[in-house]
């Protein structure tokens, strides 16, 4: 799920909870909500379709699906897993615009210990109930939520378990503001093109090239806050060919200009 930092001033309320312990089928293969809807698998597998998304889940994948959008699921073995339908609304009770909604149907948290403590905690809560219930749970689920954000936004804060892409992340750590090629960085590690971007994407949840745009967007956030330094000048600094390209990318990934962005967060 992509992270978009406005997104943070909303917050999941529950209205439905369920948790299902080794269902054997669906009883709805598709249904559509007015809410939001995700299922989050503890065991087992299932195939899904929402949207344009579709492919087979498993143990740690959440699969959201937005409000009036069908959702198609099925399951050849017993599943286990927590269904919550919920809306997703700022202090002001506005829900969360179309703009800012994730791109992704389909997503993992990588800190398995912290998820399936939370887990649990959302499936065996204390002795309570009514609303102050259905506040326990949204704030674990946004939890659950800001946990997966982090990660994408700062995925190197995550070892994974795959040593040659750790030595992979930390190359691009060390260059990422310089011309970077990334079929060069593959063929440097004894991988395809392909190969590299896939096993990256598995033990990172995303691409190499996503990647360095997160983290040159990054250093880019960290100049306009604290230099005064021109827009061509903090493209040259943070890997982008010159102030017009930085520009169009930085006002696509955090809606609003890199000027605006240097007003609101100047101290």
């Amino acid at each position: 799920m992509e992270f978009s930092m406005e997104a943070w001033d909303y917050a999941p309320k529950i209205s439905r909870y369920h948790y299902f312990l080794n269902k054997p089928q669906f009883e709805m293969p598709v249904n559509k909500q007015k809410e939001w809807t995700i299922f989050i698998i503890e065991q087992g597998e299932c195939a899904y379709r929402i949207g344009e998304s579709q492919g087979m889940a498993g143990p740690g994948s959440f699969l959201l699906c937005p409000p009036h959008e069908s959702f198609h699921r099925s399951a050849e073995h017993a599943i286990t897993f927590h269904f919550l339908v919920f809306d997703w609304l700022n202090q002001s009770g506005e829900h969360l615009p179309p703009r800012l909604y994730p791109k992704e149907t389909k997503w993992l948290v990588r800190n398995t210990s912290r998820l399936h403590s939370t887990l649990a905690l959302m499936r065996e809560p204390p002795a309570i109930t009514g609303e102050l219930l259905v506040r326990w749970r949204s704030h674990l689920f946004l939890d659950l939520l800001r946990l997966h954000w982090t990660e994408q936004a700062a995925p190197g804060l995550v070892a994974s378990h795959d040593p040659l892409m750790d030595q992979a992340r930390q190359i691009i750590e060390d260059t990422y503001a310089e011309p970077c090629r990334v079929k060069e960085l593959a063929s440097s590690l004894g991988l395809s093109h392909v190969q590299f971007a896939r096993r990256f994407q598995r033990a990172y949840g995303l691409n190499p090239s996503e990647y360095i745009k997160r983290l040159q967007l990054q250093r880019a956030c960290r100049l306009l806050t604290h230099t005064p330094l021109t827009l061509e000048e903090i493209a040259r600094q943070s890997g982008f060919s010159n102030g017009f390209y930085l520009s169009r990318v930085f006002s696509g990934r955090m809606h609003k200009s890199p000027s605006q962005y240097r007003e609101e967060h100047r101290v």
